[in-house]
């Protein structure tokens, strides 16, 4: 793992700190599938790690136990394969790494895929098809910004998330307990990225 992936993870691990169960939490919203055999017995996290994204590591069933016992280094070995190889946060160039990466812990691989697709598509650096996949297209299209909008492209990515959670929030008053350190995550990561 390059130094550069290692301080991502490190900055991860310190936004998303340690065990909690918190029923306002979405991450655990509409993951129950009683079909399959599977329901989430908590609102628990442990590193951010949710019981959803525990049992698919597991390949089975994690228990309330297993998301506390949870080790950092289980962490980090979940969100190196399932938040940056999988979707190809590896591939993309370093500058916008951060933020990708921080976005797809936070709302999904698939929703930061889609928000970088959409502000490419804004600065004139498409047609993409804002389909949520890292394809060729896309990699070109972000390695082009990069050379030319440099850390604009960081600025516009945080800012397509902020009006994405200032909606959330909006439109699910539940979600306003997180609103302060939703924000403060992204006025650290415009600082770190700038």
């Amino acid at each position: 793992m390059t130094a550069s992936l290692q301080s991502i993870l490190d900055a991860i691990l310190r936004e998303e700190g340690g065990f909690t169960d918190n029923p306002a939490d979405r991450a655990h919203y509409g993951k129950a599938d009683p079909a399959q055999g599977r329901r989430w017995d908590c609102y628990c996290t442990n590193y951010g790690i949710t019981q959803a994204t525990l049992s698919d590591y597991y390949k089975r069933q994690a228990t309330i136990d297993d998301v506390r016992n949870l080790s950092e280094s289980q962490a980090r070995t979940i969100y190196q394969k399932r938040y940056i190889e999988d979707p190809g946060f590896d591939k993309v160039p370093e500058l916008i790494r951060p933020v990708l990466v921080d976005a797809g812990v936070n709302s999904g691989p698939r929703c930061s895929i889609t928000w970088l697709q959409d502000v490419l598509n804004q600065q004139g650096y498409g047609p993409l098809t804002s389909d949520g996949i890292l394809g060729p297209a896309t990699r070109s299209a972000a390695e082009k910004a990069v050379s030319t909008m440099g850390a604009g492209l960081t600025k516009a990515l945080i800012e397509r998330r902020r009006i994405f959670l200032e909606h959330l929030i909006a439109t699910n008053p539940s979600q306003k307990r997180f609103e302060r350190g939703w924000m403060a995550r992204l006025d650290r990561l415009e600082t770190e990225t700038a």
